[in-house]
């Protein structure tokens, strides 16, 4: 049994195969790397008994150029840890202005912080789900979104769109 997947081409409004949206692109990519100089973005690698609590609060408030996106790589449907003070450091982050994203380690399958007691914390310290997107995908997406000087209510919707065909699954 083949258990690769195919993803279906993207829509044309949004296909590289026509030049006006190439065009379009390398329009809006050409100021990206002076804005991607003013902020940073991070990966924090989650897994089952980590003590993440002063390691974020050291990564939030002692960066240069500031955090500004961060992509929480959950292990499972996106669990975190249970800790109070993990969830705590998560809220304060957001409320700060840091666009978090969940996202999961698994090679198939997708994110869904609502699905577990973990992934709920998650969702009420103000993280978003990354659905079907991988680590990598993520990372990137949040970086280029943030890149375009968006608020972040508008980081954490687009985050949450399918723009160039890189998720397949658009709700939790």
């Amino acid at each position: 049994m083949n258990t690769i997947s195919v993803l279906p081409p993207p829509p044309s409004e949004i296909s590289l195969a026509h030049p006006a949206n190439i065009a379009a692109l390398q329009a809006s990519l050409e100021v990206l790397p002076t804005l991607a100089r003013s902020f940073s973005v991070v990966t924090v690698t989650l897994f089952p008994g980590i003590q993440t609590s002063n390691m974020l609060a050291i990564l939030l408030q002692g960066t240069r150029p500031l955090i500004k996106g961060m992509v929480l790589g959950g292990f499972g449907a996106g669990n975190a840890p249970l800790s109070q003070a993990f969830l705590d450091t998560i809220a304060i982050a957001n409320e700060q202005g840091v666009t978090i994203v969940g996202s999961t380690q698994v090679i198939r399958g997708s994110t869904n912080i609502s699905t577990y007691q973990t992934g709920a914390g998650l969702l009420k310290a103000g993280v978003i789900s990354g659905y079907d997107l991988t680590l990598g995908i993520a990372l990137t997406k949040l970086t280029y979104l943030l890149a375009q000087d968006l608020d972040q209510e508008r980081v954490k919707a687009q985050m949450q769109t399918n723009i160039r065909g890189e998720m397949t699954t658009l709700t939790s």
